[in-house]
């Protein structure tokens, strides 16, 4: 894969944050000359390649995040839970050991999963 200046960019900008990004977080981030089409084009080639991974943790819009250097452009293995906030909306990989799975059917074989905990971050603190 060609080392862009727009794609140190984003990695850069993906390497700063502590939560995971969407589309319109990362074009802020960017700058106002970011193109959307250019953004998505760059996101989709960086998830092909390993670099990063998409979020989808029943929020509207998908968020990015890193991959571990386990990730390749044959196979991604981040194996590890998704925590949304159900107050601020914010999305964060959490590191965790993989969860007991249930015994599924006989042939049946988990090629990958996510798994999305939802409840209150540190920030926004317990509810009432």
């Amino acid at each position: 894969m060609r080392s862009t200046s727009f794609r140190i960019a984003l990695v850069q900008a993906l390497e700063q944050s502590t939560i995971a990004l969407t589309q319109a977080q990362l074009a802020k981030k960017l700058g106002t000359g970011t193109d959307r089409v250019t953004l998505y084009r760059n996101l989709r080639s960086l998830m092909q390649a390993g670099i990063l991974h998409e979020i989808n943790a029943g929020t509207p819009n998908p968020c990015y995040a890193l991959c571990p250097p386990s990730c390749g452009s044959q196979e991604h293995r981040h194996h590890h839970v998704h925590f949304l906030c159900s107050n601020c909306g914010v999305t964060q990989c959490v590191d965790t050991q993989e969860p007991v799975w249930p015994t599924l059917p006989q042939g049946y074989q988990v090629q990958t999963w996510n798994l999305t905990a939802e409840g209150r971050c540190l920030a926004c603190g317990t509810p009432c």
